[in-house]
């Protein structure tokens, strides 16, 4: 599934309480995004904003081949409700 990756972290958000975290490590590999056959994908910067729509960055490690980060899920501000 090509977009296997972006439904997994939908459905991620969906079950994470709000406020909680999630802790994410993707490949950073060249400048392009690929599929390495079986083994993994790598990402470049416009992918990981695809990837992690509707999560806040809290946390970056140090950049290796592996990029681990900690997110934060976004919510939108509630509307206050009227009165009835």
């Amino acid at each position: 599934n090509p977009w296997g990756d972006m439904q997994a972290m939908a459905r991620a958000w969906c079950v994470t309480k709000p406020g909680g975290q999630l802790l994410l490590g993707v490949m950073e590999c060249g400048k392009t995004d690929s599929i390495e056959y079986n083994l993994h994908r790598c990402y470049h910067n416009l992918s990981y904003t695809h990837l992690t729509a509707n999560w806040k960055l809290h946390y970056r490690a140090p950049k290796n081949l592996q990029t681990s980060m900690v997110f934060r899920r976004a919510d939108a501000p509630r509307t206050p409700r009227r009165p009835e």
